[in-house]
């Protein structure tokens, strides 16, 4: 269209090297008409309106295309988490602005590691206990409290505390050196019994030699020493303390000791076996058990009252510590000690001598040494412990039913015998026997086929398998027919005269 059919069409005058005032002139009598404008020539439509709106939509797609290639190939958004329900309670508790927090050390109170609280209370503080510890008392706000007779446990007041703390200490142990070990007392007060390096006292015990229960926090037991051949006994060390005396003692009594304590003996050369000095007594004030706290008096890391730590039992196959032939073995078993031979030994003071016995059932050997000089006496000394050998464990066995050894049935339960494939090993215990079957009739035919099936007519269970029947013949006045053994389903029903033999 040329500029002078627009201008005819707009009813304007051409403006030669002024289009810009044509087309605002242009913009006006559209105005003034109040309508869109149409640019016509002759009786057609004009087509700039359609190439608008059709460039319009090819610019719009180009820009949906461009930036969908700026996406990931083959990766799909990945959807938004979805929220986490928070219960109203927990909402209310994190958010509220008046809430102050108190700090637990070493400690919880209801299982959680600090205390967010809106309103002042009492509350229960339990201790975290790491192996082997124990509480040695409880800060509020850095200060000692009691806390009564609570021994893992604080009962507290809120109001102005802003810190709670267990402070913890190792649990209550009596420990040995390398030449010392300790015993308990028998009923008549001498150490017997077996042999430790380090026994655990904090909590509640019970007496190897005299099963009576003890409460924790006390013991009493026997140190005493440990002396190879060619050694003899110089002085005690109390933790680590040097025991001044004229005669090192024969051993140290812990007379209701409550305390940690460390005891060992320092050897010299010589040939003294037996130490010549007086028992020392360490007495302890006796009052550190305490009584059994209330019900809910437990750590927070475990559901009841924690035990001691291990107790640890002595080498016996160290040199010089003496043996005890009348003791179990490990296994419970009582040795069989049986006489080997006489054995002479060679020290520096000449010869000695001794005897050797062996245990028949465990092979363990020890021999009693005499000591003709430094002041006679005897000793017996374990020179070999063969490993016992522990029975196995009954689930390590393939245990089988022996077939038609079950006295009860499917709902019912009775004496069974089991056995052991790979060992021979036997056992009797209770247990449901086998189903109590009926087999009824499925199919037969004339030539004797078919099948039969069964079912439990005590749990009701009906099995799938289809069985062949099983027959056997049944005589009649008349002949001769056949019939399942397991369903009674009869064939072949025969009438003979006899004539052939039957």
């Amino acid at each position: 269209m040329t500029n002078q059919m627009i201008c005819r069409a707009f009813d304007v005058s051409p403006l030669p090297g002024a289009d810009d005032r044509m087309w605002r002139k242009i913009d006006e009598k559209l105005r003034e008409r109040g309508k869109e404008g149409w640019i016509l020539y002759g009786k057609r439509r004009s087509p700039l309106p359609v190439m608008l709106a059709a460039t319009l939509v090819v610019v719009a797609a180009l820009l949906v295309i461009f930036f969908v290639r700026r996406l990931p190939a083959n990766s799909p958004m990945e959807p938004l988490p979805a929220a986490t329900p928070v219960p109203e309670e927990e909402v209310e508790t994190a958010y509220r602005s008046d809430m102050r927090e108190i700090r637990l050390i070493n400690a919880r109170v209801d299982g959680m590691s600090s205390l967010r609280i809106a309103e002042e209370g009492r509350f229960l503080a339990r201790a975290v206990l790491p192996e082997g510890m124990a509480v040695d008392h409880w800060l509020l706000n850095g200060k000692p409290t009691d806390a009564g007779d609570r021994r893992f446990s604080l009962e507290f007041d809120s109001e102005g505390v802003d810190t709670v703390e267990a402070v913890l200490r190792e649990e209550l142990t009596v420990r040995c050196g390398d030449n010392a070990y300790l015993q308990f007392l028998d009923e008549n007060g001498e150490a017997a019994g077996v042999k430790y390096d380090s026994i655990g006292f904090e909590f509640d015990y019970t007496v190897p030699l005299t099963g009576e229960s003890h409460p924790g926090g006390t013991i009493s037991v026997m140190a005493l020493p440990i002396i190879p051949l060619e050694w003899e006994l110089d002085y005690w060390l109390i933790d680590g303390d040097k025991v001044e005396a004229e005669d090192a003692a024969k051993g140290i009594l812990l007379q209701d000791m409550d305390h940690s304590i460390t005891i060992d003996a320092v050897l010299i050369k010589g040939w003294v076996i037996t130490p010549t000095g007086e028992t020392l007594v360490l007495q302890g004030d006796g009052d550190a058990a305490l009584p059994a706290g209330p019900a809910d008096d437990r750590p927070a890391d475990l559901d009841s009252v924690p035990g001691n730590g291990y107790w640890e039992p002595t080498d016996l196959l160290k040199a010089g510590v003496p043996f005890d032939p009348t003791l179990p073995a490990p296994d419970g078993h009582a040795h069989q000690w049986e006489f080997e031979k006489n054995v002479s030994l060679s020290d520096s003071y000449g010869q000695r001598g001794g005897s050797l016995y062996v245990c028949t059932e465990c092979r363990w050997e020890y021999l009693h040494e005499l000591f003709p000089w430094g002041g006679g006496g005897t000793r017996n000394r374990l020179l070999s412990a063969e490993p016992i050998p522990e029975e196995p464990d009954v689930t390590e066995h393939n245990w089988v039913r022996v077939p038609g050894s079950a006295e009860g049935d499917c709902i019912h339960e009775g004496p069974c015998l089991l056995r052991c494939p790979d060992c021979g090993a036997e056992k009797t215990v209770m247990a449901y026997g086998d189903h109590k079957f009926e087999y009824y009739s499925v199919a037969v035919d004339e030539a004797g086929g078919g099948y039969h099936m069964k079912y439990c007519y005590l749990c009701h269970t009906q099995f799938k398998e289809q069985e062949p029947h099983v027959w056997a013949v049944a005589l009649t006045t008349r002949g001769y027919y056949y019939y399942c053994v397991y369903c009674h389903a009869t064939y072949g029903d025969t009438v003979t005269d006899g004539s052939d033999g039957t």
